[in-house]
């Protein structure tokens, strides 16, 4: 099976790839190596010259392709990228054409995709993004990417979650043709040493924006060391809004708990796994998420997830077994649970046991790739 794979704006350097769709892409990449079919990832890059090819593996190659010279991606989805995206087809001649990313990027299939079949993977949906911000910018681009994403989207549809299919289906445009597949997570997350002993350290990951909720988080920790109870809590990302990055500071500065929180940035995929060592918790704070790849990844590594239940994460864990679920935006709640771990090394390690077994079964890279290989061979069938 010849198999291409379309995504913008992948890193050239893979070590930097900052979670998401990307590393999604690049664990799916990992899965396929160990097969013998052939894979061919084409990434358009802003601010790119001329056009770089790498190799993956053996049968698996990466094309870096400018993006365009228009300001505005759309713009280069529609004007640019859809030439290229024919010139790759025609040469490497695909049986499936695999788009990562829905929205106006979909309109780089406009020339045509040489008669092969594609497939769409939901990472978000556009138009429920759409109603969740306060943005009236934010609103205008979800909404003409959630228009465009219906008018150019492929007959096949890989979910995340069954959250993202009754999301997907709400409005007009749903397909009936899907599966769902999480992502993959890479062997190097359950390779991640086990903690025995509890330091009471704990993880939140992301992009720091409102929808992230970091000054819930900030607001939780000041609240439980009230009673006595400490946590270090390390922020690893960088923020979007200068607005919100003011509010987050201000919220620091009144808290009382600025020595305990420590904001680290973005790290490469292997300053992160050193990370996840010395962590005990995974904390989530979001006010919407379809299927986070984080909760998958901190499962995999052994860790013990603490999440508020929103969109499809009630579907990726048993709550109180293989990680613990809170009402969004509910410090009492959330404060609960974190009393109840605090120096509780033993129930931390059997929670994170089981996680860890359950992730191995759902999101380990050949589980993932396996899955995908079969849906594949299901559209060439259909």
């Amino acid at each position: 099976m010849r198999i291409l794979i379309l995504i913008p704006n992948i890193p050239e350097q893979l070590d930097e790839v900052k979670g998401g769709i990307y590393s999604a892409s690049i664990n799916l990449l990992e899965g396929l190596s160990k097969t013998s079919h052939t894979v061919r990832l084409v990434t358009f890059k802003k601010g790119l010259k001329k056009a770089v090819y790498k190799k993956y593996s053996e049968r698996i190659d990466i094309h870096y392709i400018p993006e365009g010279f228009f300001p505005w991606h759309a713009l280069n989805f529609l004007f640019i990228c859809p030439w290229a995206v024919r010139r790759e087809v025609r040469e490497f001649k695909p049986d499936i054409v695999h788009y990562q990313l829905g929205g106006t990027f979909l309109m780089t299939s406009i020339l045509g995709l040489g008669g092969a079949k594609s497939v769409l993977t939901a990472h978000g949906l556009a138009l429920a993004e759409m109603v969740t911000t306060r943005n009236l910018r934010k609103k205008i681009t979800f909404f003409y990417n959630g228009v465009l994403e219906r008018i150019f989207c492929p007959d096949y549809i890989i979910h995340l979650s069954n959250f993202s299919v009754e999301l997907f289906n709400k409005y007009p445009g749903g397909k009936q043709n899907y599966t769902l597949i999480p992502n993959a997570i890479p062997e190097g997350f359950f390779n991640v040493p086990q903690k025995r002993e509890t330091n009471n350290r704990i993880l939140v990951i992301g992009n720091i924006d409102a929808n992230k909720n970091q000054t819930f988080v900030i607001d939780s920790i000041a609240e439980i060391a009230k009673t006595g109870k400490e946590f270090t809590v390390d922020i690893i990302g960088g923020f979007k809004d200068e607005n919100y990055k003011r509010e987050v500071m201000a919220k620091l500065e009144e808290s009382g708990v600025a020595h305990l929180v420590n904001f680290k940035g973005w790290l490469s995929q292997s300053e992160l796994l050193q990370e996840w060592e010395e962590a005990d918790i995974l904390l989530l704070a979001s006010r919407h998420e379809s299927l986070p790849m984080v909760i998958a990844e901190a499962m995999a590594a052994g860790k013990v997830v603490v999440a508020s239940a929103v969109g499809g994460v009630p579907e990726m864990f048993t709550d109180r077994e293989t990680g613990f679920l809170y009402p969004a935006d509910d410090v009492e709640r959330l404060c609960n649970v974190l009393q109840e771990l605090h120096d509780n090394s033993n129930l931390l390690h059997d929670v994170a046991q089981k996680a860890k077994l359950e992730a191995y079964e759902s999101y380990h890279i050949d589980s993932v790739s396996k899955k995908t290989l079969a849906y594949y061979s299901k559209i060439l069938n259909n």
